[in-house]
């Protein structure tokens, strides 16, 4: 017992000047560190803070000098645009043209046909030298005089077409193109029938060497005198 009462006391003696040093040291280091945590933390806002104060507006200005440097470009463009316009209209002018100058071409033509054609005299068979409308073919008289189309070819045509209708006749066996006047009629010749038109030669012989002309055009340029 004398033993244990010893290492109580020699244990008290030792414990009471540790805690009474250490605790106090280790008290202000830990409020220390707090401060110090404390102070960085109230730095870095501040920092963060004063950065973003100084870098917002400068973002914005930025972004105000794009646009009005993006306005002014886009000004200028189209001042330059406007110009070269003015210049085009000063070098080529707009003529005007009234619309009865613009008549498309071809618009003589009041009718297209494309067929056969056949060939004949009048010594042909049955023939009496005289066409249809009465005017005398005999002596090699195939040509008819028009006051508007002057000396035109002979031919007979459909019902349809009036005594004194012209055709312009293209792509056949004579070449060149070339008018005629409907002054006859015959019984294979017209619409829906063998030959469209049959053209008048001086002889029946001639005829008979021209034969038939086949995928000729005929356009009807006037209807009747």
């Amino acid at each position: 017992m004398k033993y244990i009462i010893y290492a109580i006391n020699l244990f008290l003696f030792l414990m009471i000047p540790t805690v009474l040093f250490v605790f106090p040291v280790t008290n202000k280091v830990c409020q220390l560190e707090v401060k110090t945590k404390k102070l960085n933390s109230s730095v870095i806002s501040n920092v963060e803070v004063v950065a973003f104060k100084e870098i917002l507006p400068t973002e914005e200005k930025e972004e105000t000098v794009n646009e009005e440097n993006i306005e002014k470009q886009e000004k200028t463009v189209e001042e330059k645009k406007a110009n070269i316009e003015k210049s085009i209209d000063v070098i080529n002018p707009v003529e005007e043209k009234p619309l009865e100058n613009n008549k498309p071409v071809g618009s003589d033509i009041l009718e297209t046909q494309v067929g056969a054609m056949s060939a004949y005299g009048p010594d042909c068979f049955g023939c009496s030298g005289k066409v249809g409308s009465g005017y005398d073919v005999r002596g090699g008289n195939i040509y008819y005089t028009d006051a508007t189309y002057g000396k035109v070819r002979i031919v007979a045509g459909d019902k349809k077409y009036p005594y004194g209708t012209i055709v312009r006749v293209t792509n056949s066996k004579l070449g060149e193109p070339f008018y005629a006047i409907v002054l006859d009629r015959g019984g294979n010749i017209g619409l829906e029938k063998r030959f469209l038109f049959d053209l008048l030669f001086s002889a029946e012989s001639e005829a008979l060497l021209f034969g038939t002309n086949y995928n000729v055009v005929f356009e009807v340029v006037r209807y009747g005198y």
